[in-house]
């Protein structure tokens, strides 16, 4: 596939997506490029959010799990007293409400830090001429937006980053199985709660009346779920990242420079 000159048979025959040829690499081996700038400043920021965002999370789920069991509660014939309806008023107002909307905007700040933490981790790789099988910067982070792809475009470009930051010179270590657990809960967190969503709709749970109230209750069940396959996603995510910085880190301080 490449032009590969016949006294470097040893090269990979595919190439190398920084370079465009395996020759190259072998008078060239993998030095951290002064034009690569550290992740450590953007990783406490992602990290930071995600640990905020896990937090919220947390808290929407037990939420959902108290109206659950309110509602129940009340439709078994349950007698409260004020307290308890002033309770599970001021819980629903902040699930549907305060909490509800800072979870949305934290899910937002955490999908423009992963972007601009792929981003720049994967540009330092291709600077570099780390080895390994690459996608292209700007790519590894559009692909979170684009429908279809995003459903495993984003979690291959991770596992890429990770390969080529850990082992530079060939990018062949296998990624932990962490990365599975990450991605596969991220996709189930979302599926579940595009679900809550849908049945919240169809039992009128966003207009004035509800017309099917034990649909309605049920939704709080798959915002259970969602909110703990998420935390689950991010108590993954999180040491994922730390490993990247990590490594890269340590190129920077171990390898040379380019001329």
């Amino acid at each position: 596939m490449s032009d590969t000159p016949a006294a470097a048979p040893a090269a990979s025959p595919l190439g190398d997506l920084f370079t465009g040829n395996a020759a190259s690499l072998a008078v060239r081996p993998p030095s951290w490029s002064r034009q690569a700038r550290p992740l450590r400043g953007l990783h406490r920021w992602f990290s930071g959010a995600l640990l905020i965002y896990l937090v919220t999370e947390l808290l929407l789920g037990a939420m959902a799990a108290y109206q659950y069991w309110g509602f129940r509660d009340l439709q078994s014939g349950a007698e409260w007293d004020d307290i308890q309806y002033t309770v599970f008023d001021l819980v629903s107002g902040l699930g549907s409400g305060g909490f509800g909307i800072a979870s949305l905007v934290l899910f937002i700040t955490c999908i423009f830090l992963y972007c601009r933490f792929v981003y720049r981790a994967m540009k330092n790789l291709h600077l570099s001429n780390a080895r390994g099988e690459l996608m292209e910067p700007a790519w590894a982070a559009a692909y979170a937006f684009i429908p279809i792809l995003n459903l495993w475009k984003p979690h291959q470009a991770m596992r890429q980053i990770w390969r080529s930051s850990v082992d530079p010179r060939a990018g062949a270590r296998n990624p932990p199985a962490t990365f599975w657990g990450w991605w596969l809960l991220y996709l189930a967190a979302n599926g579940i709660a595009n679900i809550s969503f849908r049945m919240t709709m169809e039992s009128g749970g966003f207009g004035e009346e509800i017309t099917n109230l034990d649909l309605y209750v049920d939704s709080f069940l798959f915002d259970v779920a969602s909110s703990i396959a998420m935390v689950g996603s991010i108590l993954f995510l999180r040491p994922i990242i730390r490993d990247i910085t990590d490594a890269q880190d340590t190129l920077s301080a171990a390898s040379e420079f380019d001329a």
